[in-house]
């Protein structure tokens, strides 16, 4: 399995500074005073950095290599899998270090625009959106990984990617809009984080919980997929 995760690196050398770029939008939500945001997008642009595997895969026609070579498929999709989880865990790991250290260089002070940068790192909060921003992986990876081993990535980029991607991200805006301009959905959801933060462990294990089911479905389905994938 090292093995193949290895060839799937080397595949996608071309695609190194493009993971760097993406990488670089969270600091973005720093510097204009979205700190929210920073967890979630971390995490999600270093997990789908391994769909860039997909893309060298087609674009060097590698699927016919890697059938010459002594592996199975399971192994395949499972290399390609722990490639999906260790962007996961790097992507937590750099935003929550970015985070941290933007709520103590910014606390209370401006940057860019004229807002007063007043996110504190508290513990509660930055669990909160650690585990929020697995359970958006999860969602997003649930038909985005299944579809691209199912069609490649030329031919299910858009219903496997795009669609998903850009689908979550419309949801969460039209949340945003929902508590900027409507009472009640503004007080339901204060109400539900108000919640949240006073049951830090429950809703912890809940959406960890939540996002190893999303997980462990993608994976189930991905290898009954590939399995049954003509070349």
């Amino acid at each position: 399995m090292f093995k193949m995760m290895k060839l799937d690196c080397f595949g996608m050398k071309s695609f190194w500074l493009r993971i760097f770029l993406r990488a670089l939008v969270p600091l973005a939500m720093i510097l204009i005073n979205q700190p929210l945001f920073v967890i979630p997008l971390m995490t999600f642009f270093l997990q789908d950095s391994a769909f860039y595997a997909f893309v060298a895969e087609e674009k060097g026609k590698l699927n016919h290599l890697y059938m010459t070579l002594p592996v199975n498929r399971k192994m395949i999709v499972r290399a390609r899998f722990m490639l999906i989880l260790i962007g996961l865990v790097l992507g937590i790991i750099l935003g929550t270090a970015l985070l941290v250290a933007s709520s103590a260089l910014l606390y209370g002070r401006t940057l860019l625009l004229p807002f007063v940068h007043t996110f504190n790192s508290d513990f509660n909060t930055m669990l909160l959106l650690i585990c929020g921003g697995v359970l958006f992986c999860a969602i997003i990876n649930l038909p985005s990984f299944p579809l691209l081993l199912k069609l490649g990535y030329n031919k299910g980029k858009f219903i496997g990617f795009y669609l998903p991607s850009f689908g979550m991200f419309a949801l969460v805006v039209v949340a945003i809009n929902l508590i900027s301009n409507v009472e009640a959905f503004g007080e339901f959801a204060f109400s539900a984080v108000d919640w949240a933060l006073n049951n830090i462990v429950g809703t912890s294990v809940i959406l960890l919980c939540v996002s190893t089911l999303l997980f462990a479905a993608s994976y189930v389905i991905s290898q009954r997929v590939y399995a049954k994938r003509e070349f």
